[in-house]
């Protein structure tokens, strides 16, 4: 998992880059909680101006449709649950259009 001095960077780096490697896409899942803890110990409720939370949604949105039929999906499915509810806690809230579309 990445610290907290290196969640953001992770991140920026999956949306930049749209890595399609697996060990790549898992880590940015996992660098979301990271992220989202070290801006509340700072006393902040969003992830900006380091990552836009509504682009880091929409990968993980990308992520879940590109998911090959043999993937495992319980370790899957828990990395994106896990990412997303740390991502509710966040700041702006994500447009209705989009919610609809992860859920």
């Amino acid at each position: 998992m990445a610290t907290d001095e290196a969640a953001p960077k992770v991140i920026r780096e999956q949306l930049q880059y749209r890595e399609k490697d697996e060990g790549q896409q898992l880590l940015f899942l996992q660098a979301i909680y990271p992220a989202c803890l070290a801006a509340r110990e700072r006393g902040e409720d969003t992830l900006e101006p380091r990552c836009c939370k509504a682009a880091v949604v929409k990968r993980i949105v990308e992520l879940i449709e590109e998911l090959p039929s043999d993937s495992p999906p319980c370790a899957v499915l828990a990395n994106f649950l896990t990412a997303v509810s740390n991502l509710s806690t966040m700041k702006p809230a994500l447009e209705p259009d989009l919610e609809i579309h992860l859920l």
